[in-house]
């Protein structure tokens, strides 16, 4: 019997699948090189490639050449064609019942399973250093060069008594296939330049035609559908556009309509408040100042007094217009009706109030100095002169201020406004055992005040005799303010910063009723204006409580809004709350509903106690920018302010140098007169103040 074949081997110039040359070389971009119907049978029941089993589709697989064959460019795409140099075997008696024309199938190959994962470090590590001692045995014989075609045939079991040829150092190229297989697979192998520019020049023309136009196709369905994205973009961004100024059209109609409604309802209220005149003496002065205006091409200059005034406030006006619109839509757009009618008269009277006034002017000046005995004349100049606290009497014929310098001094206001001098003498200066922090004036008995200092003692003093009446000592830390009830002048309270508000009668020594707020500390105090039995006071837990005396156990309610300590509280009106706080904010609260009405911010106040102040319609402050600041209740910016110069606090004498520590500590409006006010700094300067128009007269200092 004749021997069997011997088994056919695969060969690094072989299809790995096939075991043959491959007809036409292919690969997936791993660059393992398989002929196309091998590959192309393979990917449709698997879409792997079938060395490494990475994943791979028809569109990815493209022409190449065996790796280490760089003469069988020819084979390229080409069927395999039997060697010129390798015979046709012989037919003989012996052979030709055994041989056949047809080609011989390698066994298939086992396929490899697929891993479920990357193999480990550890095993691919081994098999490497397997496959190298492999391939070093087998190096050790010389290389013999490879012919460009392998120089054996494949045969059939018949063809085994041919000799098997062969390519020398098979095992080393086997070796190196073990070597290579033996890395772990990272992922798809990307193709190099070097390797797609030779598979390109080895493709005929047609081919390279193809492969142009397959790219060109690419490119263009890839411009389409960029373009595609940025005209979506653009589209998008134009009727998210369109929609927003849709929508700001309907509401300028909208507001133009409401407008309109309103300068109807303003003419209507004019023509009422217009004098009486025939309706041929009104279409005669008409029809003139049409024709002057024609000539002229500008307005009449005005002849009235009321219309030179109305050219002033119009100024003023036109300096916070962007603030008064925004108050019209807030307070007047969003009625209707009567209710509406009434919100335009409301309005009506905050433009004329705004417009009142310009500035602050200085009227008088003195100097709140400490009295040292052995200093020359009794009075120096000390840096330790500030002024916490100014109140006037019921009737604003004295006033009182109390700070640091342990002393409450009495002022005649009537002389302070009168003369015009830099140092003032008090009418009354009443000695203390502590710095003060707040006095405030009996509403009904005149000569009665009482106290609060830094020792926490409450005391009563009689003004008339300079002497205390009472001390009342229950709180055990400083004493911030007291208040005298507006409607009982025998109750008042205090706040302390052991977290008390006590209530005091002025014929006990003991408190008569007590509300704690510990741990927070109670910064300011105030009674209601008509209601004796309601108080509110401001604390460092950055609240305002508001509390009924009847049920000192529970808060009617508690506003928050303030973001730090709450360091003032004062009443505008029965039914108005205003608050300060150390976050550079003051706030009007509405005490129907319990609610903000609105938040004013310009001043700086961040540290220091700088006053506050407020009549039905203004609210006074100070700032840590040495400024005294006035807003008007309906407007969140200050309309005007007065900048205190800046003193040397040893001299006395003005500096144009700025001193950042200095700062407005305290302010007062003369009830009898709302339109003065008193600011005082923290060197103990203290100033009359005026509201008035710019055109009234000339300031002494510059306004701010």
């Amino acid at each position: 019997m004749p021997s069997p074949a011997p088994p056919v081997r695969s060969s690094p110039y072989n299809c790995p699948i096939c075991l043959a040359p491959p007809t036409s070389s292919f690969a997936p971009p791993c660059r393992h090189v398989f002929c196309y119907e091998c590959l192309t049978t393979h990917l449709q029941t698997r879409a792997d490639c079938p060395i490494c089993h990475i994943p791979v589709s028809l569109d990815s697989i493209s022409p190449a050449l065996p790796p280490s064959l760089p003469h069988a460019s020819t084979q390229l795409s080409m069927p395999r064609l039997p060697s010129p140099r390798t015979p046709p075997p012989m037919a003989t008696p012996d052979m030709t019942p055994r041989m056949s024309s047809r080609r011989v199938e390698p066994p298939p190959l086992p396929r490899r399973p697929q891993p479920s994962a990357l193999p480990s470090s550890a095993d691919a590590a081994e098999r490497r250093v397997r496959a190298e001692r492999r391939a070093r045995a087998a190096l050790q014989d010389p290389p013999v060069p490879m012919p460009p075609h392998p120089p054996w045939t494949e045969t059939d079991d018949s063809s085994s008594s041919l000799p098997s040829r062969r390519p020398p150092h098979r095992a080393q190229h086997s070796a190196v296939a073990e070597i290579m297989s033996a890395a772990v697979p990272l992922g798809p192998v990307q193709p190099s330049p070097e390797s797609l520019l030779a598979a390109g020049e080895n493709l005929s023309t047609e081919q390279l035609a193809a492969v142009i136009a397959s790219l060109n196709q690419k490119l263009q369905e890839k411009e389409g559908s960029e373009r595609r994205v940025e005209t979506d973009l653009l589209l998008d961004f134009l009727k998210h556009t369109k929609q927003e100024k849709v929508r700001t059209i309907e509401t300028l109609r909208g507001e133009v309509s409401l407008l309109e409604a309103d300068v109807h309802e303003a003419e209507r209220q004019k023509a009422k408040l217009r004098p009486e005149m025939s309706s041929t003496t009104s279409t005669m002065l008409d029809k003139r100042e049409g024709a002057q205006r024609e000539e002229r091409d500008q307005p009449l200059p005005p002849t009235r007094p009321e219309d030179v005034e109305l050219g002033k406030k119009r100024k003023r006006m036109q300096k916070n217009y962007d603030v008064l619109q925004e108050h019209y839509f807030q307070t007047v757009a969003r009625h209707s009706g009567e209710e509406r009618r009434r919100a335009l008269r409301t309005f009506s009277d905050d433009i004329f109030k705004l417009t009142q006034y310009s500035r602050l002017r200085d009227r008088a000046t003195l100097m709140h100095v400490a009295r040292v005995p052995d200093a020359p004349c009794n009075d120096v100049f000390k840096a330790s002169n500030i002024i916490s606290s100014i109140e006037f009497d019921r009737e604003s014929e004295f006033l009182a201020t109390a700070g640091v310098t342990k002393r409450i001094k009495i002022f005649e206001f009537s002389n302070i406004e009168r003369n015009r001098v830099d140092v003032h003498y008090p009418v009354r200066e009443i000695p203390t055992t502590a710095k003060l922090s707040w006095v405030c004036w009996n509403p009904y008995i005149r000569h009665h005040l009482v106290s609060s200092d830094y020792e926490g003692f409450v005391t009563l003093w009689d003004v008339n005799r300079g002497v205390s009446i009472r001390e009342y000592e229950e709180h055990e830390n400083r004493a911030w303010s007291v208040d005298y009830c507006p409607t009982q002048p025998t109750l008042f309270a205090s706040g302390s910063d052991d977290g008390r508000v006590k209530l005091w009668h002025t014929s006990q020594s003991g408190s008569l009723l007590t509300i704690d707020n510990r741990p927070a500390n109670v910064c300011s105090v105030k009674f209601h204006p008509q209601e004796a039995n309601k108080i509110a006071f401001g604390s460092v837990d950055f609240k305002t409580h508001y509390y009924d005396l009847r049920n000192p156990s529970e808060e009617l309610h508690v506003f928050e809004s303030h973001t730090r300590a709450v360091s003032y509280v004062k009443f505008m009106s029965p039914t108005e709350l205003v608050t300060a706080s150390v976050d550079s904010t003051i706030k009007l609260w509405d005490l129907k509903t319990m609610s903000l009405s609105r938040t004013f911010s310009g001043h700086v106040n961040d540290k220091n106690f700088v006053g506050l102040s407020v009549t039905p319609d203004y609210i006074a402050c100070g700032s840590e920018e040495n400024t005294a600041y006035c807003y008007y209740k309906a407007i969140p910016k200050p309309f005007t302010g007065y900048r205190f110069s800046t003193v040397d606090p040893l001299t006395g004498e003005e500096t144009h140098d700025d001193d950042d520590s200095q700062f407005v500590s305290s302010v007062c409006w003369c009830p009898k007169n709302p339109e003065l006010l008193v600011a005082a700094n923290s060197l103990g300067a203290l100033k009359v103040l005026a509201l008035e128009s710019l055109e009234s007269g000339s300031a002494r200092h510059p306004s701010r």
